[in-house]
């Protein structure tokens, strides 16, 4: 009767002390041996779940899952073995690999008694829930979150699904998640995205590319102001637009930086590139901005620092000019005079006073001709050299281009009050 029972040692006789010692200890041995079998076994089951989990996912081979199925019997008209929902949990891999045992115990024990978490590679981990209820996934995902913040002081982030109907499901809904998850590059300040809650903004591609257009060309001209005004409209919509990938965000701001330093320091290269790589390394879209505007300063206060030189290269030419209208003067000498080269000098030149060099010459030469005109009576000839144009007929046809009138008549109409 015991032996059907499943009793293995038994004794018929009056036993000694030793002797039920030694049946005791030999039934712990082999309760131990039992534990230790069963744990290896469960370790192995886990082992294989999570290799055909992972696997199903980074492929979204059904195969997989299949297996999967059939090592642990799922069964598909046992709507209890089912999973019912996933979140992803992006963590640090060193903490996870070390406490994932302890994490799950304690979400089974406090939130969900039916959990199962399968690491992903990198930071990423999914869990599986096998409550039925989607509206218990909110209260799960909570409990979870401010365990890892607030118990174990890590920063984590989660996206949680909208609940999984077949186990088939899973690809596709983790997929939606890794989506969902680049959310945490956009707002880091929150740490629980719900794929229920994932409204993205629709907008007018051409609005951002003219804004990204503007804010480049404004960079470019170092007008600071326009610069600030679009930079902002510009974060704005970014901000507003989370269908954008972290990719493609990271290219846009890495252009705008680019810009600034080449703006700043008349090249991409060295630290520039290094400027880039920091920025593609940033985390959230708020150390994005802050490299950015790093960047920003700087270009600001080289700006700042190349205008207030600039503006007295450019008083100074403007000087030179004025004192010396009677001789030769062309932008390669003028160039020299400020240690600039002509193309530079010429594009300052413009930006600073609206005017090319040559033509501001002549406009000084009109100008200083006119005034001899009406204070002077020199001849034509004489003020066309006084004021360094050697050629009478030019002289006339600039005057005229300017003045509306030829020198004579000019000097005419002052003459007489006209």
């Amino acid at each position: 009767m015991a032996i059907e029972h499943g009793v293995e040692l038994y004794i018929l006789k009056p036993a000694t002390p030793m002797e039920i010692a030694s049946c005791m200890a030999q039934i712990i041995c082999e309760i131990h041996d039992s534990r230790k079998n069963e744990e290896q076994k469960n370790k192995m089951t886990f082992f294989m779940c999570g290799f055909f989990l992972s696997q199903y996912i980074a492929t979204g081979n059904r195969r997989y899952m299949d297996e999967l199925m059939r090592f642990t019997q799922m069964n598909a008209s046992n709507s209890a073995q089912h999973v019912s929902n996933i979140m992803l949990l992006w963590v640090d891999s060193e903490f996870w690999n070390e406490n994932a045992d302890k994490v799950i115990d304690r979400i089974k024990e406090r939130f969900a008694s039916r959990t199962e978490a399968v690491s992903l590679g990198g930071n990423y981990v999914l869990i599986l829930l096998w409550e039925n209820h989607y509206s218990r996934s909110s209260y799960i995902a909570e409990g979870i979150y401010y365990m890892l913040t607030e118990v174990y002081g890590q920063q984590c982030y989660m996206a949680v699904g909208a609940g999984i109907k077949d186990v088939y499901d899973i690809y596709d809904s983790c997929q939606r998640l890794e989506k969902l998850m680049e959310n945490r590059f956009f707002d880091d300040n929150n740490g629980i995205y719900y794929e229920d809650d994932d409204e993205l903004v629709e907008r007018d591609e051409s609005e951002r590319v003219e804004c990204i257009n503007k804010l480049l060309m404004y960079i470019r001209k170092r007008d600071i102001e326009l610069v600030r005004k679009e930079y902002g409209h510009l974060k704005h919509m970014m901000f507003q637009n989370k269908s954008d990938s972290e990719t493609f965000v990271k290219f846009v701001f890495s252009e705008i930086v680019l810009e600034l330093y080449n703006a700043a320091h008349g090249s991409i290269y060295g630290p520039g590139k290094k400027q880039v790589e920091k920025l593609f390394e940033a985390g959230s879209l708020n150390e994005l901005y802050n490299i950015t505007e790093e960047n920003l300063c700087i270009y600001e206060e080289n700006i700042a620092t190349d205008d207030k030189q600039i503006r007295k290269d450019i008083a100074l030419v403007k000087s030179y000019i004025k004192a010396h209208l009677s001789e030769k003067i062309n932008l390669e000498s003028l160039a020299d005079m400020v240690f600039l080269s002509p193309g530079y000098l010429s594009l300052i030149f413009k930006q600073s006073t609206g005017d090319t060099v040559s033509h501001y010459i002549i406009s000084q030469r009109i100008e200083e001709a006119k005034r001899l005109l009406e204070t002077t009576n020199m001849k034509i000839n004489q003020i066309c050299e006084k004021v360094g144009i050697d050629n009478v007929s030019y002289f006339g046809q600039q005057f005229k281009m300017v003045c509306g009138i030829s020198p004579s008549e000019y000097r005419k109409r002052k003459k007489f009050g006209g």
